[in-house]
C-alpha cells in the first residue's frame, strides 16, 4: 500500500529530475517520457501526481522558487528583526550587505546551482504562466532584503532609486550563474570551469566598493 511518505518521495524525485532536464533542454525539448525515464518511473506515475506537462513544469518552477527562498530566508528574517527592533543602523546594514553579496556569489559562482538559475531564464522566456514564481522570489522578495539594507546603510534614499540599484546589483551577479559561459569564455575558461577565488574576490570587491562609494544625494 502506498503511503504519503512514498508519494512525497516520488513527487520530489520527479520535481528534481524535471529541474535538471528543463534547465538543460528547455520546456519544448523536454518530454514527459524523458522525465519519467530519467526518474526511473513510468509516465502513468507522473500523470497521477502532476497531470499534464504544463502543470508539471509549473510545479517545477514553484519547487525551484522555494529552494531559492530557503537560501534567502534566514538573512531576510535577521534584517527584518533588526529593523523592527530599531537596531538596523549603518554598521549592521553593511555587515548584512556583505553577507548578502557573499550569499549570492555562493549560489551562482561555481555551477552548483546552475540548473536553478537556468530555470529562471526558461521561466521568463517561455511565459506559460502569469505568476512567474522564480522571478517573483528574486525580484519581489530577495531584492526587498537588499533594498532594506541599502536604505539603512545609506541612511536614506528614494524608493525607486534604491530599487533600481538593487536590481542592477542582483541582475549582474545572478547573470554569473544564469548564463555561466559568458564570464568563463571571456576569461578563456571551459564553460563548466570553477571560477577562482581571485575572480570571485574581484567581483565581490567591485560590488561592495560601488555600494560604499554611492550615496543617494550624490546620484
Amino acid at each position: 500500500m502506498r503511503t504519503k511518505a512514498d508519494d512525497s518521495t516520488t513527487k520530489i524525485t520527479l520535481l528534481e529530475t524535471g529541474m535538471r532536464l528543463f534547465a538543460r533542454y528547455g520546456f519544448e525539448a523536454t518530454t514527459t517520457r524523458m522525465i519519467a525515464s530519467e526518474a526511473g518511473m513510468n509516465i502513468a506515475t507522473m500523470s497521477f501526481h502532476f497531470g499534464n506537462k504544463e502543470n508539471f513544469f509549473h510545479q517545477v518552477l514553484v519547487y525551484t522558487a522555494e529552494q531559492i527562498r530557503s537560501h534567502y530566508r534566514p538573512l531576510g528574517e535577521k534584517a527584518d528583526r533588526l529593523k523592527e527592533e530599531g537596531r538596523l543602523d549603518s554598521k549592521k546594514a553593511w555587515d548584512l550587505i556583505c553577507e548578502y553579496v557573499d550569499l549570492i556569489l555562493s549560489i551562482v559562482a561555481n555551477m552548483e546551482n546552475s540548473d536553478t538559475l537556468s530555470l529562471l531564464f526558461h521561466e521568463q522566456n517561455q511565459k506559460l504562466f502569469s505568476d512567474f514564481p522564480i522571478t517573483r522570489v528574486i525580484c519581489k522578495e530577495a531584492e526587498k532584503i537588499l533594498q532594506t539594507l541599502l536604505v539603512a546603510y545609506w541612511e536614506g534614499g528614494e524608493e525607486q532609486t534604491v530599487a533600481a540599484i538593487s536590481r542592477v546589483i542582483n541582475g549582474s551577479l545572478i547573470t554569473l550563474g544564469e548564463h555561466p559561459m559568458f564570464i568563463r569564455r571571456s576569461l578563456g575558461l571551459a564553460d563548466d570551469a570553477k571560477l577562482s577565488a581571485d575572480v570571485i574576490g574581484t567581483i565581490r570587491g567591485y560590488t561592495l566598493r560601488g555600494i560604499e562609494a554611492y550615496r543617494p544625494e550624490n546620484g
